[in-house]
């Protein structure tokens, strides 16, 4: 049986780890209740500055922005009605640690969300990065994705769904995808000669197709811990 989503009370204590730089809830701010209590955290200090700087006065509910690492986090047990933790597990290097703090710091039937990505998320543009340099396909993969990340979060919450978001790009442009594989080889070195022969390849699939599909993988892992009994 899997879990019933919950409705979320217009009160409640709110977590998120890794906010970068408060997108989620810029783009969300007319759905907040004002009775929502936010936490935001992340590690890097540039991007909570950049959060706080992009929410002030965007909506009603209280906000607390803090540095925050997701393997100690500093709040005390059972603080927490919901835990955010959107496309950021796989920067963490003890996610087993991290997962204990977030299940402590979580009301007895809180709620964890975490979104993460596919194995073949963004597939097609790996395979022409990989044409510009020898490069093995695991180096692009990450460690917490949709198809391992279940077996993870069952050992912390006795409750874990995955809900999948079906997407696609149709790409119709050469150049902003040949721009795109290049900001990802910033640590590979590109030969010249190869990039015009991956330039021409795009070119042509496009002249013949009129559209190149690239495969996007997302989804949300929805994780409870147990009500008391």
């Amino acid at each position: 049986m899997g879990i019933t989503l919950p409705r979320l009370p217009k009160k409640l204590d709110l977590l998120e780890l890794g906010c970068g730089q408060g997108q989620l809830w810029s783009a969300n701010a007319d759905r907040i209740p004002s009775g929502w209590n936010l936490t935001l955290t992340d590690f890097s200090q540039g991007m909570l500055a950049a959060a706080k700087n992009n929410l002030t006065g965007k909506f009603d509910s209280p906000s607390h922005f803090e540095i925050v690492d997701a393997q100690a986090i500093p709040y005390p047990d059972a603080t927490f009605d919901v835990v955010f933790a959107h496309f950021m597990l796989y920067h963490i290097p003890d996610r087993p640690k991290a997962y204990g703090h977030i299940r402590r710091v979580l009301r007895p039937g809180g709620w964890f969300f975490t979104a993460a990505l596919g194995w073949d998320h963004l597939k097609e543009i790996y395979e022409m990065a990989m044409q510009l340099e020898e490069t093995p396909a695991d180096v692009w993969q990450l460690s917490f994705r949709l198809d391992n990340g279940a077996a993870e979060l069952a050992q912390y919450f006795d409750e874990v769904e995955l809900i999948e978001y079906p997407d696609s790009l149709r790409v119709t442009e050469a150049e902003p995808l040949i721009d795109y594989i290049l900001s990802m080889m910033h640590s590979h070195p590109v030969k010249a000669g190869r990039l015009n022969q991956v330039r021409l390849k795009i070119q042509e699939k496009l002249a013949h197709n009129g559209v190149i599909e690239i495969a996007k993988q997302s989804g949300v892992f929805v994780c409870r811990r147990p009500a008391a009994k």
